[in-house]
């Protein structure tokens, strides 16, 4: 928010499209980045079902989304949006999961998928991968 302030104060403008989760992006934050010159906001779920979500030890969930892409939608911010296929555990119901509940948001105007996850160091994540590969 304060580089959003500091931008529409006459300060350093920035332009943009800033890479986001959906944890506190609501309204009042997606007003203050499209006043202060972001021409989108990028939207890295990785995941959008309910279960990966929790697989993945996302820090928000289905509602976070919706209220993010409905918040973005609202100021008039394109929205991308990245996922993720191949977490462990997910099934072809999973990925129709995550399309049906990305089909009753407010559309996104790209969305990128790819398969394959990213597997950071000391994560429970990582854990799980060294267990399963021993």
């Amino acid at each position: 928010m304060a580089i959003c302030h500091e931008s529409t104060g006459g300060g350093c403008r920035f332009t943009g499209r800033p890479f986001c989760n959906p944890t506190g992006f609501d309204a009042e934050l997606a007003r203050a980045m499209k006043e202060g010159g972001c021409d989108g906001v990028e939207f890295g779920l990785d995941v959008a079902s309910d279960k990966m979500l929790a697989v993945l030890n996302k820090p928000f969930g289905q509602e976070e989304t919706r209220i993010a892409l409905q918040a973005a939608h609202d100021a008039c911010l394109p929205v991308a949006i990245y996922l993720l296929f191949g977490g462990p555990g997910e099934t072809w119901a999973d990925v129709e999961d995550t399309q049906n509940f990305l089909n009753s948001l407010r559309g996104a105007n790209a969305v990128f998928a790819t398969i394959g996850i990213r597997v950071y160091e000391g994560t429970t994540l990582a854990q799980t991968a060294v267990r399963k590969a021993r």
